[in-house]
């Protein structure tokens, strides 16, 4: 019975033999190919039309909470980076640190941002979403103890630095995510979600831990969001955050049929191409760093990316600077009234979140209609307004931050960054998206890296920046580093399909199938 099995043909004359190389069991698959040029193998499981396991095909109820729900938990990882600064005065004399020593802790939760993406993301890809999420946010509730509790300077900030390197996870896989659920010419909506979500979590965590460690102290910063939010969000994860990635829900799939029917030839996408577990690893785990010396939108995208999260870092230590109690401004006292000035960024980036369906989404539809095909260029409509905007809000906010003048004024410079701020993300992330769609997260995780990288360096250098050169000039410093962003936006949106086609893999690749599974 077992051998009629290995020899019998399929009406589709598909003949499907088991090899035995090296170790590891191959499938080798000559098929017939279809009128269409398709190849039709019975025994390679994949999706049908209308499929309801397709993630493409889930309910829009269904889909939208998963969008929502990731970039959600993209907001909380990200807050947890600058609410450490909230209590960073008790920390120095605590720690007898000076204020420079204890940014280090702000620095290595960015670093772990960087660096751990480039693992986390394309294991995303190979073992899917799911188990990502629950098993790095299980370490990350985990660890946050550890700062909790750090008896010295060197335990806090080793523990600083890993729960910046478990907490990473949202950051590109809710990209894939995206890429995942929803195709090319319908995700932007849902990146603009996830786009605002990366954008408030920072200021978010400002905002919130103001008042946490002013009344409480730093400890309870992380005791609070330890216990009564991550560690309760964990068990929203495990109960509702459904598998996405479709090689791993197709493999699901095949593994039942080869378990129902006893036959072994079923296989799923990729299944195929059977490889050792160091094998794939190595192939998964290389891509973000050949995507990011190899391809030029990888590149280009991480320096913008970069620049701009730079820019976000330096100017949310002018907020402190400028309303706290020190370096000559509005000398608030209360550090968690002084924390509420982030809001200024929010409701900016929330302009440009209500902005997106009228400066880009239509923008958008109507190029790919003319076209007949995706134009992932034209995703940067938006930033080529934003870009304007930055310098714009920085120059107002430099040169109205005087007490003399009514604290909301040059609140009104950080509302003016904040919508520039969100429309050029908005391009960098769905155009880097759009091109690497199935490996989305891979790209995304070599962006983060040097994105992070600035991001980790930046705050380093702003304390010192604001005392040596004053609030105005040091803001007009900022605003000055943000023109460059003006001419590179704009050769983006007008060179951006030139750039592409000069990226191997995103070049190869682009006329792919866009609705096959991956």
């Amino acid at each position: 019975m077992e051998e009629s099995k290995k020899t019998s043909s399929s009406p589709r004359d598909t003949l499907v033999e088991d090899k035995e190389a090296n170790g590891v069991v191959e499938l080798d698959h000559r098929v017939s190919p279809s009128k269409d040029g398709k190849v039709n193998d019975p025994y390679l499981v994949t999706f049908e039309p209308h499929d309801a396991e397709n993630p493409r095909n889930w309910s829009k109820a269904k889909k939208w909470y998963l969008t929502i729900f990731c970039s959600y938990l993209n907001v909380l990882v990200a807050s947890q980076a600058s609410a450490y600064s909230t209590g960073q005065e008790q920390l120095e004399k605590e720690f007898n640190m000076s204020s420079e020593a204890a940014t280090v802790g702000l620095s290595l939760y960015v670093l772990g941002f960087a660096l751990f993406p480039m693992v986390v993301a394309p294991l995303s890809e190979a073992f899917g979403r799911r188990i990502i999420y629950v098993v790095c946010w299980a370490f990350w509730v985990i660890l946050q103890f550890g700062v909790a509790f750090a008896p010295n300077k060197g335990c806090l900030f080793a523990f600083r630095f890993l729960t910046g390197c478990f907490s990473s996870p949202p950051l590109a896989n809710t990209g894939g995510v995206i890429s995942d659920l929803w195709g090319r010419d319908e995700s932007g909506p849902a990146m603009a979600i996830y786009v605002f979500g990366s954008t408030i979590g920072p200021q978010l965590g400002n905002v919130y831990g103001g008042f946490i460690a002013q009344q409480l102290g730093w400890r309870w910063v992380f005791y609070l969001t330890s216990i009564l939010i991550m560690g309760v969000h964990w068990f929203v994860i495990v109960l509702t955050l459904t598998e996405t990635r479709h090689n791993i829900i197709l493999a699901k799939r095949a593994a039942r049929l080869r378990k129902q029917t006893g036959d072994d030839r079923y296989v799923s996408v990729r299944q195929d191409e059977k490889k050792t577990v160091p094998q794939m690893l190595r192939v998964s785990l290389s891509r973000p760093f050949v995507f990011l010396f190899t391809e030029p939108i990888t590149q280009f995208a991480a320096v913008w990316n970069g620049l701009l999260y730079g820019l976000i870092f330096l100017f949310n230590t002018a907020m402190v600077m400028v309303f706290g109690p020190d370096n000559g401004g509005y000398a608030w006292k209360h550090p968690g009234v002084v924390q509420l000035t982030f809001l200024a960024f929010i409701v900016g980036e929330a302009i440009g979140l209500c902005l997106f369906p009228f400066t880009q989404e239509r923008y958008y539809q109507r190029k790919v209609k003319r076209a007949g095909a995706s134009v992932p260029e034209a995703r940067m409509a938006s930033g080529t307004i934003g870009c304007c905007l930055l310098p714009i809000g920085l120059f107002l906010f430099a040169w109205t931050c005087y007490p003399s003048i009514y604290w909301l004024v040059p609140l009104i410079g950080a509302v003016i960054f904040g919508i520039g701020f969100f429309q050029v993300l908005y391009g960098i992330m769905s155009w880097t998206v759009d091109s690497y769609r199935e490996y989305s997260a891979s790209a995304l995780g070599a962006v983060v890296l040097i994105r992070n990288i600035f991001g980790a360096v930046f705050p380093l250098v702003a304390g010192p920046m604001y005392t040596n050169l004053g609030n105005h000039w040091a803001s007009s410093l900022i605003a000055f580093l943000g023109l460059p962003l003006i001419p590179v936006s704009w050769f983006f949106f007008y060179k951006g399909a030139v750039i592409r086609k000069k990226s191997p893999w995103a070049a190869e690749h682009f006329d792919d199938d866009e609705d096959a599974p991956h």
